[in-house]
């Protein structure tokens, strides 16, 4: 339960110590076991299971050359105002008006953009959109221990390996952290893991061949499900018992008050 936290450990020291880390003789092995995990029980929810509103982020293809689309979001969308943006990978960002973005009348999910004629959207690729929905979802707090196991015949290396992995894993922690982020889909099922921290706690030398750097890691997974039919529904009229249908008046209520 901590995403690619093993991977991203694995293939950063790997990079950083190219001569250090391989699999000839004298040289260092290294890997990453998740030994155990605690569920924090305040993170228990009362609301999992029920429709509520959440938020959701797609990111999406943009085309510079042809940029009026048409886009799908993968969601329905919940009423409710949209923040749209352009982007690329170098972190250029250009935020629409809501009179640029054309929400189709008949699909909700689909939209088109109309940019203002100033707009220069060159370099960039992709666009986010951020909106609300209505989800079935929960979050869950966990805390890992992750042994990083270094091993080799050469002590004098092993040393060096053990002092740099230490360092390294510090110097790059926000990288280990946004590396170590994954999600996995199956069926109506989804689920996200964020690391949200980080420790270096301590260290073991068991023998003059291994020593196991023990990693502290706290997690957060958000567990999702899709909506089944009839499930939360947008209430789009509310009316006291008998009253006539009014279309102008969507919400029609008759107070009784009694003496």
């Amino acid at each position: 339960m901590i995403g690619n936290l093993a991977t991203a450990i694995r293939d950063l020291l790997t990079v950083s110590m190219p001569t250090l880390i391989g699999e000839s003789e004298g040289q260092v092995a290294v890997q990453v076991r998740r030994p155990q995990y605690t569920v924090d029980p305040s993170s228990a929810d009362a609301l999992a299971g029920a429709p509520r509103p959440d938020d959701k982020r797609d990111v999406l293809l943009f085309n510079p050359a042809a940029p009026e689309g048409p886009y799908l979001l993968s969601q329905l969308p919940y009423p409710g105002p949209k923040r749209v943006y352009l982007e690329n990978v170098s972190g250029e960002r250009i935020t629409l008006g809501t009179d640029e973005v054309v929400w189709d009348q008949v699909d909700p999910r689909q939209f088109t953009l109309q940019l203002k004629p100033y707009r220069d959207t060159t370099g960039l690729d992709q666009m986010t959109v951020l909106y609300g929905i209505t989800g079935i979802f929960t979050a869950i707090k966990v805390a890992n221990v992750v042994e990083v196991e270094l091993t080799s015949t050469d002590p004098t290396n092993l040393l060096a390996a053990e002092t740099l992995a230490v360092s390294i894993m510090q110097l790059n922690r926000d990288a280990l952290q946004e590396d170590a982020a994954s999600s996995i889909s199956e069926g109506d099922y989804t689920v996200a893991t964020n690391i949200k921290k980080l420790t270096i706690d301590r260290g073991s030398v068991f023998n003059d061949q291994t020593v196991i750097i023990m990693v502290e890691a706290e997690s957060e997974i958000k567990a999702s499900r899709a909506l089944h039919a009839g499930e939360g529904a947008v209430i789009e009229r509310i009316a006291s018992p008998g009253a006539v249908p009014d279309p102008d008046r969507p919400v029609q209520i008759d107070p009784v008050v009694e003496a």
